[in-house]
């Protein structure tokens, strides 16, 4: 390749890219004086922002062998200690040039205040479409416990011996504080902060013939968890000790006289079963060896 000298490319060099790029979004200042200076190879420095940046533009790099003829410069950009090629510029297309060297500088990590900007934006979007996904999650599961506990319900058989509203609700407390328990195992198992235990509480009321309290558990560790409440006043938001949350789910069921029944999901929503454990249970300890 004939040699390019770079004379012929100065003016549009220092006359009409360096100020484009001055007046673009990154308000990239250069220098007109080259800090390095030969025939065919310049290197000029400048400022962005807080940082100083060097461009180094040759006019007979190797990739410049199609452009022979036309009014086109080879860069190469430095910022921060990490330099970048930007490649060819056609100096014919001022804009062009703007736009690949500002793309250069996104690869390296550069962003102007309106990059910043939307990308604050954006991740406060995902975050909220998230937080969002996870309630109406939460949302439907509820519902569909809802829903199973009074399918339950209206499905109940007759009991051949009529129990009391207060000695079927005794039964329900009990059988849900050894289901507490086992659960409870379950979860410190898992160990997993997506978990959670979920309490339901179903009564009769003057003004309606059923209502559903429900009280959620989060997982937080083998001590505590965090307790929110749907239906009862006062709401609850708080965290607790999973033994002081035990304690207040018994006394709203005793308090209301309703059927108490636990359940509870993994990290990923899963249902988690502990017919395992229950069976266990039912095993007699003798304490003997072969």
């Amino acid at each position: 390749m004939a040699v390019r000298k770079l004379d012929k490319f100065i003016n549009d060099i220092v006359n009409k890219l360096f100020p484009a790029l001055r007046e673009s979004s990154m308000n990239l200042i250069m220098y007109n004086d080259p800090v390095y200076s030969s025939a065919t190879v310049n290197t000029y420095a400048g400022d962005l922002g807080d940082d100083r940046i060097k461009m180094e533009i040759s006019s007979n790099h190797v990739e410049l062998k199609d452009y022979i003829n036309d009014n086109a410069i080879f860069a190469t950009i430095y910022w921060k200690g990490r330099g970048s090629k930007i490649g060819v510029l056609n100096l014919d297309d001022i804009n062009e040039c703007v736009g690949l060297i500002y793309a250069t500088l996104y690869e390296l990590g550069y962003r102007t205040p309106e990059d910043l900007e939307k990308e604050k934006k954006e991740k406060e979007e995902k975050l909220k479409a998230e937080e969002d996904k996870k309630k109406a999650e939460l949302e439907k599961k509820r519902e569909e416990r809802k829903a199973k506990q009074q399918a339950e319900i209206n499905n109940q058989e007759e009991p051949d011996e009529e129990i009391s509203p207060e000695e079927e609700s005794a039964n329900s407390i009990k059988e849900a504080s050894n289901d507490f328990d086992l659960y409870l195992d379950k979860l410190q198992d898992i160990n997993n902060k997506e978990s959670m235990m979920m309490a339901n509480i179903s009564f009769n009321t003057e003004n309606t013939t059923f209502k559903v309290i429900n009280i959620d558990m989060t997982y937080i560790s083998d001590k505590d968890c965090f307790v929110e409440t749907n239906g009862i006043k006062p709401k609850i938001k708080e965290q607790v000790e999973w033994s002081r949350a035990k304690n207040y789910i018994i006394k709203v069921a005793e308090k209301v006289q309703g059927i108490l029944s636990i359940g509870a999901s993994g990290p990923n929503g899963e249902e988690i079963n502990i017919e395992d454990l229950k069976n266990d249970s039912d095993n007699i300890d003798l304490d003997i060896n072969i």
